[in-house]
């Protein structure tokens, strides 16, 4: 990943749990670097990007919690998302599961 391209991104050390089933193209699309949405609410979401996963396999098994670093694109509502959160996220209209925020990174993940 290009750190330089991303480092305006608000970065976030979450634990991410799918709890939808997903078809395989759903998930080879979750293995790599991918785009995704995060909310409270449905209509009114923030663009996420998948960095890494951390002491884990790449993939995202269902049911599962999967400690993983994620950069949002900064917004009024992203800059309101507060260790502890609990926020829904997915594709556009297609919920996948949860993710708790556990901490705030301040600086770029070295190594992601």
């Amino acid at each position: 990943m290009n750190t330089a391209k991303h480092k305006n991104l608000l970065w976030f050390k979450v634990d991410m749990i799918l709890e939808k089933k997903i078809n395989k193209i759903i998930s080879n699309q979750l293995q790599g670097n991918f785009l995704f949405y995060s909310w409270r609410d449905p209509n009114n979401a923030s663009s996420c990007f998948f960095i890494k996963m951390i002491n884990s396999e790449t993939s995202f098994l269902f049911n599962q919690s999967n400690e993983a670093i994620i950069g949002i694109i900064p917004s009024i509502l992203s800059r309101s998302f507060v260790v502890g959160d609990k926020l829904s996220w997915g594709g556009l209209n297609h919920f996948l599961g949860f993710l708790f925020i556990r901490e705030v990174i301040s600086e770029i993940p070295g190594e992601v």
